[in-house]
């Protein structure tokens, strides 16, 4: 049986590490930052085995605090990025995406 051939996938910054483990960083993170197991695992798309999963649900409480935290580790990577960096953008966007970035590092030196 033949195939098509595949189109040739462009070489990027994580062509050697495995893609997975970009997603279960975030994993560490949350851990890291003392979330409930329930909610990180369903946040992660897992189920969480046995009596603990099935009687365990995740409140908009503690996704609220999983967003807050993930926010916080946002801004303080902003902040030590400094107000030169940009984020790529493949379309234009609606609105000045230089003036936001100053106003995200500034939030960001302000939690501090």
């Amino acid at each position: 049986m033949s195939r098509r051939p595949l189109p040739e996938i462009p070489a990027t910054s994580y062509a050697t590490k495995r893609l997975y483990l970009l997603r279960h960083a975030g994993k560490e993170w949350l851990d890291e930052d003392g979330h409930s197991r329930v909610a990180v695992e369903t946040r992660m798309g897992h189920e969480v085995a046995g009596v603990e999963g099935l009687y365990s649900h995740v409140t908009l409480a503690m996704e609220q605090a999983i967003a807050d935290s993930l926010q916080t580790r946002w801004l303080r990577f902003v902040a030590s990025k400094g107000e030169g960096f940009s984020l790529p953008s493949p379309t234009p966007l609606p609105f000045d995406l230089q003036e936001w970035w100053k106003q995200q590092v500034k939030a960001a030196r302000d939690l501090d």
